[in-house]
């Protein structure tokens, strides 16, 4: 049962929840454990559909409310309604929950993969190798951010500029491949 539920009932004695709304109220707080964790790890698909399809027949018979909305066994989803939606709740409290994966391990943070580039790019034994990388890497830096300031600046854009743009990542990464080439190799 969600926390503020509990503590409304302790407070007010004279407000109850009902067992079934307590049933509901568990079976949406669990539902990350036990429905979402078994479509992740693609465990017991079917029960889990035919979970979702008690929850959708309500969802449905509270949006769309018509005269005659009828199932194959004659039965009228708008006065059913509830029960589907109370029979999602026991399907839901009859399974077992699912630890949560650890999506955080599965996903590289920005500063893991900065390593990786650096490890096997920018610090690359083969110096040609080494040298693109640094290129790349001053290129994506340097030439948008000059552009930026050649249109704040207003500055009219001519081939000297362009060569400008292009050489100094080009002198950068030289010196840097070198650099670091150099030290690698002592």
């Amino acid at each position: 049962m969600f926390q503020s539920d509990q503590l409304i009932e302790e407070r007010y004695i004279w407000f109850k929840i009902s067992d079934s709304s307590k049933m509901i109220s568990s079976a949406f707080e669990t539902f990350e454990s036990k429905i979402i964790e078994r479509i992740n790890q693609g465990i017991e698909i079917d029960k889990v559909n035919h979970i979702l399809n008690l929850l959708a027949i309500y969802e449905y018979s509270i949006i769309r409310k018509p005269t005659e909305v009828v199932l194959a066994s004659s039965i009228n989803i708008v006065e059913r309604g509830e029960s589907f939606l109370t029979n999602f709740a026991q399907e839901v409290s009859n399974i077992s929950s699912i630890p949560l994966q650890d999506t955080v391990k599965n996903r590289r943070t920005i500063s893991e993969i900065l390593n990786i580039a650096e490890s096997k790019y920018l610090k690359n034994p083969n110096l040609i190798i080494c040298f693109l990388s640094w290129y790349l890497f001053l290129s994506v830096l340097f030439i948008p951010i000059s552009l930026f300031l050649i249109g704040v600046i207003s500055i009219k854009i001519d081939s000297t500029i362009i060569i400008g743009i292009l050489s100094a990542p080009f002198a950068a990464a030289a010196l840097v491949a070198t650099a670091v080439f150099t030290k690698a190799n002592k």
